[in-house]
């Protein structure tokens, strides 16, 4: 049922990928990680997350966020600023920048940046253009339709008839390989990481997540949340194609016949496969 829409694609990246091998990206990651929880080398961490950064255009933005972490723990407000406005280009908002949470139960590193000081000051002037250069970035296509699969899968997950539930999560498996047989699997790379009101920002007359529950809530067979349909802007990763994953059983297999060609292209985060591979084996 979706399939028509895959005539509607337009050319992806209007800016050209600087480098378009991400095993070396992935190799700087991991490098500037050793660097500095191993080997206590901040000024080497800081080498290999520049270096990774600035040879990619598109960059997980999780990977940034831990970058301006470190920056912030060791006060450096030059590197704040240049992983945070290379956050800002891969979809992070600078209004959640206070909303970041910490797993100690601490106050966030980020709360450290003040709003009355210089660096927030650059930092707000810098976000319009990256904000721009994001959402010029990314597929609105793509994203509409696996915002479409995302909402089937939520709406009807809680289906009391196994046969029909697994049914759907097959057709939007189906939906996932098409994308990818087409080298537009929906990461991302490819729609970015999760926004909430993305179409209404951009303007395209598509239905953001949030809208499609007005729509499915009473279609699905079982109770359907509304809190289903939210989406966590602080967690730096795309999950719209991910959950309905994780509820295809053939899912992990599939993808990992690909994965290493994903991971290539920047398509998948060698932390995605991990965590579709956890689950695989849990169920």
């Amino acid at each position: 049922m979706y399939i028509k829409y895959l005539l509607l694609f337009i050319p992806f990246f209007s800016n050209a990928q600087m480098n378009d091998n991400y095993n070396l990206y992935f190799d700087l990651i991991n490098k500037a990680e050793k660097s500095y929880f191993l080997d206590k080398n901040v000024d080497s961490a800081y080498y290999y997350f520049n270096k990774a950064f600035k040879t990619y255009d598109f960059v997980f933005v999780k990977d940034c966020m831990e970058a301006a972490q470190i920056a912030i723990i060791h006060k450096s407000d030059k590197y704040v600023f240049e992983y945070l406005k290379k956050a800002f280009e891969n979809g992070f908002k600078i209004s959640k920048l206070y909303d970041i949470g910490n797993l100690a139960g601490d106050n966030s590193p980020f709360d450290e940046i003040d709003s009355t000081l210089t660096l927030y000051a650059n930092l707000k002037n810098a976000y319009p253009k990256a904000r721009t250069k994001f959402l010029k970035r990314i597929n609105l296509n793509v994203l509409n339709i696996i915002t479409k699969v995302a909402a089937i899968d939520r709406a009807f997950k809680n289906n009391p008839y196994p046969y029909f539930k697994n049914s759907l999560f097959e057709k939007n498996f189906k939906v996932i390989d098409s994308l990818l047989n087409q080298g537009l699997y929906p990461s991302e790379k490819i729609v970015g990481v999760d926004q909430v009101n993305i179409f209404k920002e951009t303007g395209k007359n598509y239905l953001d997540l949030n809208d499609w529950y007005f729509i499915l809530k009473d279609k699905s067979g079982a109770k359907t949340y509304q809190s289903l349909f939210d989406l966590d802007e602080t967690e730096f990763l795309s999950r719209l194609a991910y959950v309905p994953l994780y509820h295809c059983d053939s899912a992990y297999v599939y993808l990992k016949k690909h994965a290493k060609m994903l991971i290539s292209k920047g398509l998948m985060h060698p932390r995605e496969l991990a965590t579709l591979h956890d689950l695989y084996l849990r169920e």
